[in-house]
């Protein structure tokens, strides 16, 4: 090839933006909801942050839209239909894994299963005595309309009353429409914190966990390849460099389940998730935390 031709094919190329920066990847997210008592947002937008840094250098921009109290369905939807939002965390399900991608990194090392009851002050007596699985199903849960986490309760023989709202379930258990409230163990204080004041008749009471296997993920739509490459290589590079270890340990949201031994040797409820897709790998330690309750320590 002559010198001549070859400055043409440079040229042109260069036309066509190789050898040139990208444009920045921008990823939308919803925005905190108005008075939301989640106490687990900064804590998952965080980690997409650092996700985004480790998969995608200085490229990338994170922009904030109004979800207007959409529910967690709604928003997922919406990622479905490429509309407003790019990226959402939720529990996963058979059914949400067929509709969207699920980036397959747990963003809990599997704590979100690990679910610890806020209840009514008159209820705490009969929860504290609980010593077999029969006596625990005649206490009926409030737990969001469209989370996975009311198939997986129903499912196991649990009344569960559903409300699409955070703040309705807690006002249930104030005024005993439901006993109590499972929540992840990793959000239950900051909440319990944030609704004690409005809500005194409520108590916090960690002597019982329910426990099932159930990962938390980003989901994005299914054909948004550069967004899930730049993800899932962020989270992995996270894993091994010891950064998303250090995020757990150090985030405002996480940071008190450390060490695990402070808390995971209680009473356990251990539940099935016939909602998880089969080839969920919950031993790989890669990505879950392992846990091995003793017999004492079981409900059943």
């Amino acid at each position: 090839m002559s010198i001549r031709y070859l400055l043409l094919l440079i040229a042109l190329l260069a036309a066509n933006g190789w050898g040139q920066s990208h444009d920045p990847l921008i990823v939308r997210v919803p925005a905190p909801q108005e008075q939301t008592l989640d106490a687990s947002y900064n804590y998952f937008t965080g980690l997409l942050q650092l996700a985004l840094a480790k998969g995608a250098g200085s490229e990338w921009h994170l922009s904030t839209v109004s979800s207007n109290n959409m529910s967690q369905a709604r928003m997922l939807r919406q990622i479905q239909l490429e509309n407003k939002i790019d990226i959402y965390w939720a529990g996963t399900s058979i059914k949400r894994e067929k509709a969207l991608h699920a980036i397959r990194v747990p963003l809990l090392k599997g704590l979100l299963g690990f679910r610890v009851a806020i209840m009514h002050k008159s209820v705490e007596g009969h929860y504290q005595s609980i010593n077999n699985a029969k006596a625990f199903y005649r206490l009926k849960p409030c737990q969001g309309a469209d989370w996975p986490d009311s198939d997986i309760l129903e499912h196991s023989g649990f009344r569960v009353i559903r409300n699409p709202s955070l703040k309705g379930m807690y006002e249930q258990v104030s005024i005993m429409r439901c006993h109590f409230f499972p929540r992840g163990i990793h959000e239950v204080e900051a909440e319990y914190s944030a609704v004690i004041q409005r809500y005194p008749n409520l108590k916090l009471n960690k002597s019982l966990i329910i426990h099932y296997p159930f990962p938390m993920y980003f989901f994005v739509n299914k054909h948004n390849d550069a967004l899930i490459d730049v993800v899932r290589r962020g989270l992995e590079l996270a894993i091994d460099d010891g950064s998303f270890e250090y995020y757990m340990r150090t985030s405002d949201v996480t940071k008190h389940l450390f060490p695990l031994d402070s808390w995971i040797h209680a009473r356990y409820l251990e539940l099935k998730n016939p909602f998880l897709p089969a080839d969920t790998d919950t031993h790989n330690p890669r990505y879950w935390i392992q846990y091995d309750a003793s017999e004492d320590e079981l409900i059943r």
